[in-house]
Parts: C-alpha cells; sequence; structure tokens
C-alpha cells in the first residue's frame, strides 16, 4: 500500500512499515534517494535533477541508465521489508507515492506553520503545544545520511534554524551566559536533544546572536546575548508557553551547582570553585530569585546555605544581605538540621558583614535553638551556621556560653570544623582578653588548615596570628604573616579579603615607621574596598581609622582629626552594639589628636564618650585603648600653671602606670604596638623610676574590670 511506508529524515534515515517495524535501506546512494524522493513526497522529481544531486562531482557515463539501476535496488529493498512499489516511474523523472504526512519533514514544516499561525492569532497557548509536537520529531541532525549534499544541506540548515529559535529563547533565561553543560541541561528536552545543542549554538555565534568568552580553569567558552537580544529572547519563551518549564530546570541546575561547590569551597582546591562560582554568580543569583518569587521556601533556604560560604570568601556586600533577608521571610515546609542550618546562615547573612544581629535576632534565636535540638552534641557542618550559637552568646554577653560551644565542636568528625575550632577560640580569646593560649590555639589552627590544604583558612589564621605579633611589637612577623595570606588570597582568584589585608598592612607598616610603605598600601586597600563595593563601604570606616593613624603618625593631628569626625558621623547610622568597639577607638583617636593641638577639655569629653562606649560592649581591646588614651591624658594637669609642680607631676605620673597597667589587664597583656601607650609608658618610667613604676602598673593589672573603668572614668571627669 503506497501509505504504509513511513520516513524519518528529522535524524539519520529511518524507514517503517505500518507496523512501526524498520526497513533496512543499505549503502549511502540508495539512502540519498530515498531522502530526495521523500523530500519532494507526492511529486514528481525530474530523473536529470536527482541524478545531478545523486553524483554531484563525478558522474557515470550515463547517468540516466545509472539512476533507473539504483531505483531498481531501492525497489528490491523495499519489497524484501514488506513494502508495495511506492517508487513510480513517470515520463519526466520518479515520484514517491506516500501522503506529506508519511514523511516528518512535511509533517513538521506543517505542525510549524499552525504553531506560527496561531501565534500571530495571538492564541500563544496552542502555538507552545504544536510547536512541540512538532520539535518532538527530531531526532538528531536532520537528513544526516545525506550530509554534503547540496539539497540536504539546504533542507538541514532551514530545520536547524526552526530548532536554533528554540534553543536561542531558552538561552536568553540565562543573565550571565551560558557554558555548553550549562545549556545541554538547561535547554535540551526531547524537543531539543542535548547532541544538538552544540550544533545550534554555533549557528546562533555564526548570526552574532551569541557571542562567546573564553573560559579558564580549563572550562570552555561561556556563551552569552547583549540584553536587547536576551529581552527579546524573554518575550519569546513566555509566548511559547516554555517560561516556567525552563525556570524550573535553570533552577535546578544552579542549585545543584551551589550545593555541590559549598563543601569544595572548604577543601584543597577551593579556588578553581570560586572562581566557577564568581563566573556563574549572576545566574546563581537570578535562581534564587525565581524560587523565591515562587514562595519556595525549601529551595531558597537550601540557595542561600549553598552559597553563604562563597559570600563570606567574595566579601560583596549589599546583594547577598538583600537576598537572604526576602528568604527570611519564607517559611520552609522541610524540618530537618539541614533547614535549621539553612536558616542560621540566611539570618546571619541578613545581619551583613558586620553582624548586625538586632536586625535578625528573634529569627536567628530560633534557627539556633532548632539546630540544637537537631544536633544536640555536634557541630553544624556549615561554618557559617555554626557562628550562631557563639554570636549570639556574644550579643547576650555570655562569653562562658560560646566557649563551651567550642569545646563541643572540638569534638566534631568535620575535619574542616575541628581545624576552625581553636582558631576561633583564639579569636574570641582575643576579643575577651584571654590572651593566654589565645596564639598558640591559633598556631594549633594553622597546622591543621596547612595539613587540609585549605588556603582561605590558612590565610584567615595568619591574618589573626599578625595580630598577635603586632601586640608584641614584632611587626616583620606580623608583615610576614599578612604578606603570606595576601599571596594565598591572590591564589584564590576571587578572595574579597584582599582589602582588608592590605589595611592591616598598613597598620603594622606605620607602626614599623614605614609611612611610605603604609601610604601605598592604604590607597590599594581603600581602593579595593571602593572597587567590590561599588561606592563606600562599612569596612572603609576601619580603613578611615589607619588613615587616621598614619595622618597622626605623620604628625598631622589636624588630619586625624579631620578623618576621625567624619567616620564617627558616618557611625551616626549605626546604633547596634557591634559597633561599639570601633566607634570608641574612633573617639579615643580623635580625643589623642585634639589633645596633641591643646583642647584638653575636648579630649576630657571625648574620652568619657569613648568610655561609656567601650564599656557598653564585650570587646574588651577597645576599652584597654580607651583607658590607655586616658593613661596618656593623665600625664596633662588640666591648667598650664600647674606643669611644674613636681608633686603633682608624679602623682600624675602614678595614676598614668595604674591606668596601663589596669589596660593590660583589661586586654590581658600590654599594646607593644600601640601608637601612645609605648611611649606613655617610657615617659612615666623615666619620671618615677622602675620600682615606683612597676608598682603603680601592678596595681593596675590587679585591679577589675568595672574598678579599672571606675578608675579610668574618675580619671576623665577630675582634671
Amino acid at each position: 500500500m503506497p501509505d504504509a511506508l513511513r520516513i524519518g529524515l528529522l535524524g539519520p534515515l529511518q524507514v517503517r512499515d505500518d507496523t512501526g517495524r524498520p526497513v533496512h535501506v543499505g549503502g549511502r546512494q540508495l539512502r540519498v534517494l530515498l531522502t530526495l524522493l521523500a523530500l519532494n513526497g507526492g511529486r514528481v522529481v525530474p530523473a536529470g535533477s536527482l541524478a545531478a544531486q545523486i553524483w554531484p562531482d563525478d558522474p557515470p557515463g550515463n547517468p540516466g541508465n545509472a539512476l533507473q539501476t539504483l531505483v531498481s535496488r531501492l525497489r528490491a529493498e523495499l519489497r524484501q521489508g514488506g513494502i508495495g512499489d511506492v517508487i513510480e516511474s513517470r515520463p519526466a523523472g520518479y515520484r514517491l507515492a506516500v501522503p506529506p504526512e508519511a514523511v516528518d519533514v512535511m509533517a513538521f514544516e506543517a505542525l510549524a506553520a499552525r504553531g506560527r499561525r496561531a501565534l500571530a492569532d495571538g492564541d500563544a497557548g496552542e502555538a507552545a503545544r504544536v510547536l512541540r509536537d512538532a520539535l518532538l520529531a527530531w531526532r538528531g541532525q536532520p537528513l544526516a545520511d545525506a550530509a554534503g549534499c547540496d539539497f540536504a544541506d539546504a533542507a538541514a540548515a532551514k530545520l536547524t534554524e526552526l530548532r536554533a529559535s528554540a534553543l536561542a529563547r531558552r538561552l536568553a533565561i540565562f543573565p550571565g551566559g551560558s557554558t555548553l553543560g550549562a545549556a545541554e541541561q538547561v535547554c535540551a528536552d526531547e524537543l531539543l536533544p542535548s547532541a544538538a545543542v552544540l550544533p545550534a549554538l554555533s549557528g546562533l555565534v555564526d548570526k552574532s546572536i551569541l557571542g562567546t568568552v573564553e573560559g579558564t580553569d580549563g572550562f570552555g567558552p561561556r556563551y552569552r546575548m547583549l540584553e536587547t537580544v536576551r529581552a527579546y529572547g524573554l518575550d519569546r519563551l513566555a509566548e511559547a508557553d516554555e517560561e516556567a518549564t525552563v525556570r524550573d530546570a535553570f533552577t535546578a541546575y544552579y542549585l545543584n551547582m551551589a550545593e555541590t561547590a559549598d563543601p569544595r569551597l572548604r577543601a584543597a582546591g577551593q579556588g578553581r570553585w570560586l572562581r566557577e562560582l564568581t563566573s556563574e554568580q549572576d545566574n546563581l543569583h537570578a535562581a534564587l530569585r525565581w524560587t523565591t518569587a515562587r514562595q519556595d521556601a525549601d529551595a531558597a533556604l537550601r540557595f542561600v546555605r549553598a552559597l553563604g560560604w562563597y559570600w563570606m570568601l567574595r566579601g560583596q556586600p549589599g546583594e547577598p544581605e538583600a537576598l537572604a533577608c526576602e528568604v527570611l521571610t519564607l517559611q520552609p515546609r522541610e524540618r530537618s538540621a539541614r533547614m535549621a542550618e539553612a536558616r542560621v546562615v540566611c539570618a546571619l547573612t541578613a545581619a551583613g558583614e558586620t553582624w548586625d544581629i538586632d536586625a535578625v535576632r528573634p529569627v536567628l534565636a530560633a534557627a539556633v535553638a532548632d539546630l540544637a535540638k537537631s544536633s544536640p552534641d555536634g557541630a553544624p557542618a556549615h561554618p557559617i551556621a555554626a557562628m550562631g550559637e557563639p554570636m549570639l552568646a556574644l550579643y547576650d554577653r555570655d562569653p562562658e556560653r560560646a566557649f563551651a560551644v567550642f569545646d563541643r565542636y572540638s569534638r566534631s568528625g568535620d575535619p574542616w570544623v575541628r581545624a576552625a575550632t581553636p582558631l576561633l577560640r583564639g579569636t574570641f580569646g582575643s576579643m575577651l582578653g584571654r590572651t593566654e593560649g589565645a596564639e598558640s590555639d591559633c598556631q594549633a589552627a594553622l597546622a591543621a588548615f596547612r595539613a587540609l590544604g585549605e588556603a582561605w583558612g590558612t590565610a584567615a589564621v595568619l591574618m589573626q596570628l599578625a595580630d598577635f605579633a603586632k601586640l608584641r611589637g614584632d611587626y616583620a612577623a606580623a608583615i610576614a604573616a599578612l604578606e603570606e595570606a595576601a599571596s594565598l588570597g591572590h591564589e584564590l582568584g576571587a578572595w574579597g579579603d584582599l582589602a582588608h589585608i592590605a589595611g592591616k598592612l598598613a597598620s603594622v607598616r606605620l607602626r614599623a615607621g614605614d609611612l611610605t610603605g603604609a601610604r601605598a598600601d592604604l590607597q590599594r586597600a581603600e581602593r579595593g574596598d571602593f572597587e567590590r563595593s561599588a561606592g563606600r563601604s562599612d569596612a572603609a570606616v576601619w580603613l578611615g581609622l589607619v588613615r587616621a593613624e598614619l595622618h597622626f603618625r605623620e604628625g598631622d593631628t589636624a588630619a586625624a582629626a579631620r578623618v576621625c569626625a567624619e567616620q564617627l558621623a558616618w557611625l551616626e547610622g549605626k546604633p547596634s552594639v557591634w559597633w561599639h568597639g570601633l566607634r570608641a577607638i574612633i573617639q579615643a583617636r580623635l580625643a589623642l589628636a585634639v589633645l596633641a593641638d591643646g583642647d584638653k577639655d575636648r579630649c576630657r569629653t571625648l574620652l568619657a564618650d569613648a568610655l561609656r562606649t567601650a564599656s557598653d560592649w564585650v570587646e574588651l581591646p577597645a576599652l584597654a585603648d580607651v583607658i590607655d588614651a586616658i593613661a596618656v591624658l593623665a600625664q596633662h594637669p588640666a591648667r598650664p600653671c600647674r606643669s611644674g609642680d613636681p608633686v603633682e607631676r608624679e602623682e600624675r605620673a602614678k595614676l598614668a602606670a595604674t591606668l596601663l597597667g589596669a589596660a593590660h589587664a583589661v586586654r590581658g597583656c600590654f599594646d607593644e604596638g600601640s601608637l601612645d601607650a609605648s611611649a606613655a609608658r617610657e615617659s612615666v618610667r623615666t619620671l618615677l623610676g622602675p620600682d615606683t613604676f612597676e608598682a603603680g602598673y601592678e596595681r593596675g593589672r590587679a585591679l577589675s574590670q568595672d574598678d579599672a573603668v571606675t578608675l579610668a572614668a574618675s580619671t576623665v571627669a577630675n582634671p
């Protein structure tokens, strides 16, 4: 029967009978002949045209006889497969006697035309259904068995064009461009097989619909659209009724990428994953926004959990906080340790890089409580989740609870958590005046992170060790540690702490007397911070303090005072207690700058404010710095006429010695790197003599924290 034959050309040639049984057609020339006849199904194809397309370059001596022989062979193969005589001989040529719908190309073109008419009539849903049915026929490269023949290449190009359009609109879902792998995973389905994606991408590049950017770390090129083209593609995607399906595939792909990458950001080779996530950041954020817009709390929280550590490493404030704040309003269905961790990570990310716990405390406390119920004896697997309970303990001014948490973390089965625990203990110890053992804790963390091959952890410990070295006045060791940390950061390739390290280097160098080097480091830090934040950031306040210290060290006390005032004005909009320590240190620096210019009354007022600010928070180095500054003030009589009184000078020197000892007691050590305390100590020791100085100093060291604050407050209140 003429209609018993079904021919597929949208891929390798496929011939079937009316039962679906395949019919073998062997040999390239026979397959090309059948393809030519099928493309003209129901129409006579001139013999000359057939011969010219079968033998374009090397025709036989008698093309007509050769074609007749070829037709006879094809008829024989079809009959052998149970197909009747469907190839008719006509005076002008040959005809394949099948209806158009028996050939998949013809059926495809008919359905495509229906789809276009439906679009023109405004029926996007019908158009999408019809076009989807049309594309279901595709099995691979169209007219593959006749590849190289002009007719086949032209027809294939026409058919491929209809598929490239499908790919183009789907690629519009990628705001950050796409790799081949991402396009295959997100855009391919039964309508667009993954094997067809690369040829389609190449076609879009040839037409300048897509541009390419070379990849790094062994990744292939990234394909990008101009925003105007992408906007058009998104409109077409919506018209084709494919937007939700493609966005879901896009979201699933990037959620899997984020969750795969997250633990690898805490292992050897983390730089490669950091750079990959950086290149995919726009797509990752778009996927997260899609889950949030759909109110899919579980997926959105999983995204935040997976991206939280990446955001912390990148150090780009603003967008992560905004994304986390949106997710924080959603209520997850899943109740598990993983989801509790995700909520802790989300709350701390929403708090911002300065850990503004005030804004998120209720949500954070609830998430920490749920996490404790889920895993009461262990440590969270996620490092930001692990910070939730200790940060709450600090907020509640209950540091003992934080150290109890660290004791629990030290028994974790996760080697990264075990490596980080002594770093946390040492960092909190230095913050809370427990310097004894803090540096050795950090040395243990350094050895553990080096053993893991973990560059970020190694660099983080080196920065803390640099602070300890600066406290001892060992500037060479501090600089060496910071330079190694910077080198590790550069190797990571996309780390946000490089500006912070440069600022720390400036702080150390200005204390060591290298003002030129300090200025260069500070400029690099300020430039880097501005670039990563696209403007002034919260971190710029600390860099402003370093700039004020540099001015002070250079003897430009007016410039130091001006910079301090600018930072304090900025901090007026930061009421959280987490800013109290930095605010107090800046107030103390401003006080000493105005004291150097002879304004003792304003100095006292500023130091009184600084003391109240520092006393209201748990960060003891800041309180100790303020007491050191008050010790400097104590050496200055309120009235110049009394400055020559030797008895008063001695009493003031004894008071200064006691205040320096009190600062030591509060901090846990003397700050050999102080711009002020070391000079004050030498001045007082020279005036009093070693024995009297030591007696006064030890009296200060014996004071409790409350008594130290009382003594300091009395000093600024009574000139």
